[in-house]
C-alpha cells in the first residue's frame, strides 16, 4: 500500500505533522490546501485520491509535461474533483470561486472567524500584537508569533506588520491575516468598558 505524501511533499500525510487535508474540512479549506501542494504531487494525488481511469491520469500527466496543462489548472481540476467527492459539485464550485476571489483578486474570504478580546487581557484600549496572535490561535506560541511578524507573514487590515512591539487599537474591528489562508476578525468584547 503506497504512503500518501502530505501537502509539504516531504513527509507522509499526518495530522500531527500539520501537512494533512482532512476529509471533513470545509470545502474552501480543502480546496485551498489542495491548491497549495507542490507541483510534483499533483499526479500522485490524482492516482491515489481519485477514481479517474489510469489512462486519463496519464493523459493529464503527458499534457502537463508538454506544457499544454498549466500546474494551476491541474491543481484546480484535482481540487474540484476531491471537494466534489467529499461534498458536492456546488460546494466545489463555491470553494473555487472563493479561492479565486481571495488569491487572484486579493479580496477577503466571506466566512472569517470572529474573535472577541476580553478587557481582562488587553491594556486599556489596546492589545500587544504578539499576545493577540496567540489568543486568536493564529500563532501557537508567542515565539511563533514573533517569527511570523519578523518573516512578514502577518497583516492587519491588509497592511504587512513588521513591529513585534505593536499595540493594536481595540476601538474598532480589525482583520488579522497570517500567510495566505488564515484570517480572523478581532474586536473588543461587546459590553467591556475598555
Amino acid at each position: 500500500m503506497p504512503i500518501l505524501e502530505g501537502m509539504d511533499g516531504k513527509e507522509k500525510m499526518s495530522k500531527s505533522l500539520g501537512n494533512y487535508i482532512g476529509i471533513s474540512e470545509p470545502p474552501y479549506e480543502m480546496y485551498s490546501k489542495i491548491m497549495s501542494i507542490p507541483d510534483e504531487l499533483i499526479f500522485r494525488y490524482f492516482q491515489l485520491l481519485t477514481d479517474l481511469p489510469v489512462e486519463e491520469v496519464s493523459s493529464k500527466r503527458k499534457a502537463f509535461s508538454e506544457g499544454a496543462l498549466h500546474p494551476k489548472e491541474a491543481k484546480k481540476d484535482l481540487a474540484r474533483w476531491i471537494v466534489s467527492f467529499y461534498w458536492d459539485r456546488s460546494s466545489a464550485k463555491a470553494a473555487e470561486d472563493e479561492f479565486e476571489k481571495v488569491f487572484a483578486k486579493g479580496e477577503l474570504p466571506q466566512d472569517i472567524p470572529y474573535f472577541s478580546v476580553d478587557a481582562r487581557v488587553s491594556k486599556g484600549d489596546t492589545i500587544w500584537i504578539i499576545k493577540l496572535l496567540e489568543l486568536t490561535g493564529l500563532a501557537k506560541t508567542r515565539s511563533q508569533a514573533r517569527r511570523l511578524i519578523e518573516q512578514g507573514a502577518v497583516k492587519c487590515d491588509g497592511e504587512k506588520l513588521g513591529d513585534i512591539n505593536l499595540e493594536i487599537s481595540l476601538s474598532r474591528e480589525h482583520v488579522l491575516q497570517v500567510g495566505k489562508r488564515r484570517f480572523v476578525r478581532v474586536a473588543k468584547k461587546v459590553g467591556d468598558g475598555i
